[in-house]
């Protein structure tokens, strides 16, 4: 059976009424208003305009300057998401750096690291090696990583939070971090409002206000405000 072969170039333009069916090559543009029935298989895939898939997209190499829906699930090496970017199913890269706004409301998985510059919004888990965030993030579930590390950048709301260490920072007054229960080993908190709090060490920053902290250690900042101790 002889192995199937990629188009070299598949563009979708004004000129060709950007539609393709199940696109399968090495180079993938949409420069325009574009959609794909069935699945996008690319090895690069670059979004300048509008594009609709209403299946799967494979890439090794996915960048998205315009807007991108896909109804079904995503996977790629390296994604680069400037624009606007909706995945319906689940996410899953090995890199995976947001600038823009990002909704996904399937499960996201990094095996190396999701850095978000823009907005991240997940309807499911989050699960990554690194989390490094410096905008915002809302995480209806859990987000778990080795290492989390935040300099907020306005409001993020995350239902479930565990790491080996975190490290939550803000340069300005109206960022905030709301969290129901944060699990690590060690954690560094500013501007975060907790129920709970459970660690070995824990520093409880500036501007937080925390129900309940379980730590063997335990530092309070006198502008930060602690409900009870364990």
């Amino acid at each position: 059976m002889t192995e199937k072969q990629r188009i070299a170039r598949v563009e979708l333009s004004p000129f060709d009424r950007g539609k393709a069916v199940d696109v399968y090559c090495r180079e993938f543009v949409c420069s325009a208003a574009g959609k794909v029935q069935g699945n996008l298989d690319a090895e690069t895939a670059d979004i300048k305009g509008a594009c609709k898939v209403s299946g799967n997209v494979n890439a090794v190499i996915l960048k998205i300057g315009g807007s991108l829906k896909v109804t079904g699930d995503v996977k790629s090496e390296l994604i680069r998401a400037k624009g606007a970017f909706k995945v319906e199913g689940n996410l899953t890269a090995a890199n995976l750096r947001i600038t823009g706004a990002t909704k996904v409301l399937g499960k996201i998985e990094s095996s190396e690291e999701i850095f978000v510059q823009g907005v991240l919004s997940c309807q499911s888990d989050i699960v990554s090696a690194a989390f490094n965030l410096q905008g915002a993030v809302n995480a209806k579930n859990l987000l778990r990583a080795s290492i989390f590390t935040a300099d907020l950048g306005g409001r993020s709301a995350i239902k479930y939070l565990e790491a080996e260490r975190i490290r939550v920072t803000s340069s300005r007054n109206d960022s905030e971090l709301v969290v129901k229960k944060i699990t690590a080993k060690e954690a560094y908190l500013e501007n975060t409002v907790a129920e709970l709090v459970e660690a070995e060490k824990v520093i409880i920053g500036k501007g937080c206000t925390v129900s309940e902290v379980k730590a063997a250690e335990l530092e309070v900042h006198s502008g930060s405000k602690v409900g009870k101790r364990l």
